[in-house]
């Protein structure tokens, strides 16, 4: 069950779950879709890029999550 808070700055916030903060605390469109693309490489990982234009400043961030089939790890870049 998820149930938003009306304390963020552009509406609703959620608590839980990875959250990267920018351009401020709590991010302010963390209720708000994201844009994302699948990539895939050729040794077989898979990286998720997920991103936006930020509205109230329209500042714009992507931020990539990869699985590799040999590592028990999340890595996470930033462009």
């Amino acid at each position: 069950v998820i149930k938003p808070a009306l304390v963020g700055l552009l509406g609703p916030w959620i608590s839980g779950g990875i959250e990267f903060n920018w351009p401020q605390h709590h991010r302010p469109t963390t209720f708000m879709p994201v844009d994302f693309t699948l990539e895939a490489h050729d040794d077989g990982a898979q990286t998720v890029w997920v991103g936006e234009t930020e509205p109230m400043h329209g500042l714009q961030v992507m931020t990539g999550f990869t699985l590799r089939p040999d590592r028990a790890a999340l890595e996470i870049a930033s462009r």
